[in-house]
């Protein structure tokens, strides 16, 4: 599993382009940045270079913002005018955006033109928006997690103690470490193959932010199921899910047989063991017909 450093960090925005119209000089437009807000707080302004009319012209605009990890969505708001040489500066384009934390990508935004009064919208996954042939383009490096692919093994296995164990089978349990218990326990643990199972993981990196990734499968003969990879990033000074700590739940179930067809169904939830965090003791065992 990946760990990565504190929480919260750079939400970086970074403008590219922009796109000027004609104008009623002929000539060249000086457009500027008057206003430029992540949720809600002042970053940096200034002038975006000279950029000759109805031309796209390549910018280099950079502001930085510290983002908790568990903010889902941040807001992103810029205002551009453009220098009229002193006898009153227009408002040309207002952007207002919400970025998803975790992949950078627009989840949803407008852009707003003062003359003429327009309002488009700009649908989400856009790098760029714009109204009345004023275009802004942008590139977003949000604080989410890196991308780490392939998929991990989690096993499972149920502790048991077979009176017989030892007489020359093929299996045998696997001793169990000790723990904090003075007496070092007498049960031994053997895979749960073929069990079925109910994983859940919460994660900041979740397919769905706030919302466990729940998978229901049948474990193979090493009693092994595997996750996505990236499920398992997790924040090293992390204490809660919320703030980029990972949370594992499983449920394995399996069923006994015995003579007079009588089955035992047998479930694990894996919670530790008061004398022993590394013991997950079978919690129920029920007769069924």
């Amino acid at each position: 599993m990946q760990a990565l450093g504190a929480a919260g960090g750079n939400f970086v925005f970074k403008l590219t382009r922009i796109h000027v119209p004609d104008g009623d000089t002929g000539s060249n437009q000086e457009p500027y940045i008057s206003s430029f807000k992540i949720d809600g707080q002042d970053k940096p302004t200034g002038s975006l270079g000279s950029c000759e009319e109805d031309t796209t012209c390549g910018v280099n605009f950079t502001v930085e913002h510290d983002v908790p990890l568990q903010q889902a969505v941040v807001d992103v708001a810029i205002d551009i005018k453009e220098d009229d040489d002193g006898s009153g500066d227009d408002n040309e384009l207002q952007i207002r955006l919400k970025v998803d934390n975790v992949t950078g990508q627009v989840l949803s935004g407008t852009a707003h033109s003062t003359d003429p009064n327009t309002t488009n919208n700009i649908a989400a996954g856009a790098a760029c928006g714009g109204a009345e042939s004023w275009d802004l383009c942008w590139e977003v490096q949000s604080v989410g997690a890196p991308t780490v692919p392939g998929t991990v093994n989690v096993c499972a296995f149920w502790n048991a103690y077979f009176v017989d164990e030892g007489k020359g089978e093929s299996r045998t349990g696997i001793a169990v470490p000790q723990g904090t218990d003075p007496q070092p326990p007498a049960y031994k643990a053997y895979a749960a193959s073929f069990a079925r199972a109910r994983v859940q993981v919460q994660s900041a990196f979740a397919p769905t932010v706030g919302e466990p990734f729940i998978l229901d499968t049948s474990l193979d003969a090493a009693g092994c199921y595997t996750v996505p990879a990236q499920l398992l990033v997790h924040r090293s000074d992390a204490t809660t899910v919320a703030d980029g700590d990972l949370a594992i739940a499983l449920l394995i179930g399996t069923q006994m047989n015995a003579p007079g067809d009588i089955r035992y169904n047998i479930s694990d939830r894996l919670k530790p063991s008061p004398m022993n965090p590394n013991e997950f003791p079978i919690e129920e065992f029920w007769m069924g017909t």
